[in-house]
This record gives C-alpha cells, structure tokens and sequence, in this order.
C-alpha cells in the first residue's frame, strides 16, 4: 500500500502546452451556435467538469474533443502542437461521462 502523504495532491496545475487543447472552438448547426468561441487546455492530473443546462453545448464540446466533431472555427491542439483528431485514438485522456437533470429549488 503506497504511503498516502508521498502522493501529493493539493500541486497546482502545470504550465505550458498541456496535453490537449481547445482554441476558440466554435460549431454551428442549422439555426444554432452550439459552441461558440470556447478555449481550454487540460494538464495531467486535472479533472474538469462541463456543466450548463440542456443545449449549452456539452455534448458537441466532447464530441469535438474525442475527434467524433470536427470545429467550424478554431482549431485542437495536442501535447502543444495544432492537430485535427479524426478519431478518439491519439488523445489517452480517460473520460467520463453522465447525465442528469436537477431540479431548481430556487423561487423565481
């Protein structure tokens, strides 16, 4: 069993390229932006959740990032270099995904 206080957990996040990147990432269907203008890099280690309501685009940004979507405008990167992903394959990135609805508790 690995000593837990050898493992650090509270590092901050690295700097550089990062392993992928989104670059002012947009994609369009008939009559609507699904995303517009986004840019994110990921760094090994970090965990990051997409959280909006149903349509803010969550689903398409994955689909762009796992290389099922194709960007209208912006480009990936990938270990800092500009790619194009035709597949999931080059990019080891463990994802999970789920779904679900909360209801707001909130009076309007």
């Amino acid at each position: 069993m690995a000593n837990a206080l050898a493992t650090p957990t509270n590092l901050p996040p690295e700097t550089g390229a990062g392993v992928i990147g989104v670059h002012g990432v947009t994609k369009r269907f008939p009559g609507v932006i699904a995303v517009n203008n986004v840019s994110l890099t990921f760094h090994p280690g970090e965990v990051h959740v997409l959280l909006g309501e149903n349509g803010a685009g969550k689903s398409t940004l994955v689909g762009i990032l796992s290389g099922l979507q194709p960007p209208d405008e912006g480009y990936l990167s990938l270990n800092g270099e500009k790619t194009r992903l035709a597949s999931p394959r080059p990019v080891s990135m463990p994802v999970s995904a789920q779904s679900s609805s909360i209801p707001c508790l909130c009076r309007p």
